[in-house]
């Protein structure tokens, strides 16, 4: 009877033994999972910024992908007089602003409801926004300034057009529109590459005293760049003729599946 209690109490201890160091390794895991990072921890925008009138109101850090950043201004009127709010504003598309048309007595607030659209904007922002009020010229300026973390966008945001072997641009004809002989005309091009690999980018035109740019672009893995196309128009044209041909593309020194078209019109003297 001892010796079979004592094989059954080794027998437990050799589970134990097996069971424990799983159990705390799964309590690592799941401390590790549950523990929030620093990228996910947000610096909220505050419901309300209390600012006077020509001062700036700080938004903080947002990010572009949390959407639309909204925030209520909160301004004492300082004057003797009461103000009739009649319309906020912002000349910029990224900002709007509203505000109540309710009288504001001396000493009492002004809310001014704000909206900033980080979409597609990064870095340090400041814009204005100002508010008018009934029977007077003078505004009420205010500035509203952060920092916009921006968020990676799919590559056909940007750049719709897929040449083939990872490489997108935003163009797939470069039109260079009307132009005399010898006039220079120039047409921005953005590239992208999306792969997981670094490529570089050529292109060998057929016509290099009409059309110019960089020989070899080189991106890095989900890299983008601008290349500079300089078009020269040929003298060789008579006026209303349109001139077209073909531009292939090559990634890695392979010429890829898809051609970019080259067009433009003799001008007339």
């Amino acid at each position: 009877m001892r010796f079979l209690k004592l094989s059954l109490f080794f027998a437990m201890m050799k589970k134990i033994r097996i069971v424990l160091p799983f159990a705390v390794m799964c309590l690592v895991v799941s401390s590790c999972m549950c523990s929030p990072s620093s990228e996910d921890r947000r610096s909220s925008l505050p419901e309300e910024i209390v600012t006077s009138e020509n001062t700036e109101a700080d938004f903080g850090t947002i990010y572009e992908e949390d959407g639309l950043a909204r925030t209520v201004l909160v301004v004492r009127n300082n004057s003797a007089d009461t103000l009739f709010p009649a319309a906020a504003y912002s000349h910029c598309r990224c900002a709007a602003a509203t505000v109540n048309h309710l009288p504001v007595p001396p000493g009492k607030d002004v809310r001014v409801e704000v909206t900033y659209n980080p979409a597609y904007r990064s870095g340090i922002f400041m814009e204005e926004v100002q508010v008018r009020f009934e029977g007077r010229r003078d505004v009420m300026s205010l500035v509203i300034k952060g920092e916009v973390i921006p968020c990676v966008h799919p590559v056909t945001d940007d750049h719709p057009y897929s040449f083939g072997s990872g490489l997108y641009m935003s163009h797939e004809t470069l039109h260079f529109g009307k132009a005399q002989d010898g006039e220079n005309r120039m047409i921005y091009v953005r590239l992208a590459n999306d792969t997981d690999r670094q490529i570089t980018v050529s292109f060998d035109s057929p016509r290099p005293g009409i059309l110019a740019c960089r020989q070899n672009v080189t991106l890095d893995a989900h890299g983008r760049d601008t290349l500079h196309f300089r078009f020269t128009m040929p003298a060789d044209l008579s006026p209303g003729d349109t001139l077209r041909f073909a531009l292939r593309p090559a990634v890695n020194g392979k010429p890829v599946g898809k051609d970019l078209n080259v067009k433009a019109i003799s001008a007339e003297y």
